[in-house]
């Protein structure tokens, strides 16, 4: 006899109650620490913001200035001051 798995699109609970303990304690298992996770997790908080991407961008082709880093933002003042400092 078959299953018949009912998946509800824009409802918002699950209806499908068949799990796999097999894969689930692989998974576990295989799942990175916390502090490891933690670390990754606030890497890409950072990467979230585009003149950010723009700085790693610009510096992973090379050597590059902060008045350069500035034209490239368009800014005036380099991304680490604040503007009272400029």
């Amino acid at each position: 006899m078959s299953k018949t798995t009912i998946i509800i699109r824009e409802g918002e609970s699950c209806q499908v109650t068949c799990i796999n303990p097999g894969k689930v304690r692989s998974l576990v298992r295989s799942l990175p620490r916390t502090s490891a996770v933690e670390r990754i997790s606030s890497t890409f908080q950072i990467m979230g913001d585009s003149s950010r991407l723009k700085i790693l961008y610009c510096v992973s082709q090379g050597d590059v200035c902060v008045c350069d880093l500035s034209a490239v933002l368009g800014s005036t003042c380099p991304p680490f001051l604040t503007s009272s400092d400029c």
